[in-house]
């Protein structure tokens, strides 16, 4: 079997801290029907933030976050509509797997390396510039941190843009949006239509489990193998009840390099069936039924299925 795998860095950008002046507008001071319930613990400013200091892209560990100080939310025109970004204007993503009502997150442990949640410190400043304060709130995350809504939806940006107004997360794997103002989703068609855009992307990501780090979908599920399945050609030999309890990684369109993860490594192989599953150096790939949040690796104990470890070899 083949076990050269590039080894999964997932860089994301810390969320940049701003020296605060201007309104205040109290939570305390504003009437109860101008603020949602959730948005206690943060001071909302009506408008953009003063001057900034803003940090330098930096990796994130696995798992950790840094809560910046404060955060600015601006409403920016852009190819897809009226999009929500951050100080550095950075597109901002919202999650169908997440809840609004009441505001709920799903995005842990592998998922929010490459989907970084926005958060920030308790009591700590929002400016709201182009977004309706009366929109912004927050919701604690399940390490503890304080993460910013709008319309009760929980905000992220995505490991995959690395310049300013970069919308790569548009569409990955059918559930990930860029969000517009009112907290609806953004899709080609304009902004705050609930219709997803064309082309879901799958991508590929780093995954703390019982068996260290492994590789698994965006969304933090784990990747396997199977043994019987070939790398040279890549060739789908696992149908039937071979494959019974798993489901092939669609290959998707549009591309997605995330840094330290070869594009030359991730490919496509046509199944059987007719439908395309995406490859990693030449091997198909799967998820587990069996697993039912993101870090479990419950397929890996079938006979003839494998996760991959970030150091090449295949365990289960």
């Amino acid at each position: 079997m083949r076990t050269r795998l590039a080894h999964v860095a997932v860089g994301a950008a810390v969320m940049c801290t701003v020296a605060g002046c201007g309104q205040t507008l109290s939570i305390g001071s504003r009437p109860a029907s101008s603020a949602p319930a959730s948005n206690a613990g943060i001071q909302l400013v009506d408008g953009p933030a003063p001057a900034t200091t803003a940090a330098g892209p930096t990796s994130i560990p696995l798992g950790s976050l840094s809560a910046p100080k404060a955060v600015q939310l601006s409403a920016k025109t852009s190819a897809l509509g009226t999009i929500v970004t951050d100080t550095r204007g950075r597109t901002l993503y919202r999650f169908d797997e997440d809840s609004p009502k009441p505001p709920t997150t799903t995005c842990t442990g592998g998922c929010q390396t490459t989907w970084p949640p926005v958060i920030v410190r308790s009591g700590g400043k929002v400016y709201a510039d182009g977004v309706p304060a009366s929109a912004v709130g927050t919701v604690t995350r399940p390490d503890g941190t304080l993460q910013l809504t709008i319309g009760g939806w929980p905000l992220y940006r995505f490991s995959g843009d690395h310049a300013k107004g970069d919308t790569n997360g548009q569409g990955v794997n059918g559930t990930w949006f860029a969000i517009a103002p009112d907290g609806k989703k953004v899709s080609t068609a304009g902004a705050g239509t609930q219709a997803p855009s064309s082309g879901s992307r799958t991508i590929l990501t780093a995954q703390r489990s019982a068996q260290g780090l492994v590789v698994a979908s965006g969304d933090g599920r784990t990747i396997y193998v199977n043994s019987t399945d070939r790398s040279e050609p890549s060739t789908v030999q696992c149908t039937g009840t071979c494959s019974d309890g798993f489901t092939p990684v669609p290959a998707g369109t549009g591309g997605i390099t995330i840094k330290g993860l070869a594009s030359s490594d991730i490919g496509s192989v046509r199944r059987p069936d007719g439908t395309t599953q995406m490859t990693l150096v030449g091997f198909p790939l799967y998820t587990s039924t069996k697993d039912t949040k993101p870090g479990d690796t419950a397929g890996g104990g079938m006979p003839g299925w494998f996760t991959i470890s970030l150091d090449g070899r295949h365990q289960g």
